[in-house]
């Protein structure tokens, strides 16, 4: 059996088309007042020069692995240090204080270095 369409429902299917045509009108407005202009629709996007980005000095590569260079050999010299306290720390604790929570900053912060000096590896 067909559906017997009642005046109310013909408002409301002609409310939900003609309130779907609008967002679908205006957007083909839009589209065709841009071309009209000439202009693409989305126009590439550029990075503003600065005023004072030609005065920017280089910096010098070779520079900057010296400056790399000196900071891993003090953070290994620094991480030495580290590792044969924590050593000496766990062979003079007793097998309950092994898992002492100065032992665990300790480890932390070697870990940190670690990273650390790693990060500085790979810029070098």
């Amino acid at each position: 059996m067909g559906r017997v369409w009642t005046r109310l429902d013909m408002k409301q299917e002609r409310r939900i088309f003609l309130g779907s045509l609008a967002p679908a009108a205006w957007i083909a407005s839009v589209m065709a007042r841009a071309q009209q202009r000439g202009e693409p629709p989305h126009p590439p996007r550029r990075r503003p020069p600065f005023e004072d980005e030609e005065e920017t000095p280089k910096l010098d590569p070779k520079a900057i692995l010296k400056s790399n260079q000196k900071q891993i050999l003090e953070d290994v010299r620094r991480l030495f240090t580290l590792v044969t306290q924590l050593r000496d720390e766990v062979s003079k604790a007793e097998p309950a204080e092994v898992a002492s929570s100065g032992l665990a900053r300790k480890a932390d912060e070697i870990a940190k270095l670690a990273r650390q000096i790693k990060d500085l590896a790979r810029n070098v």
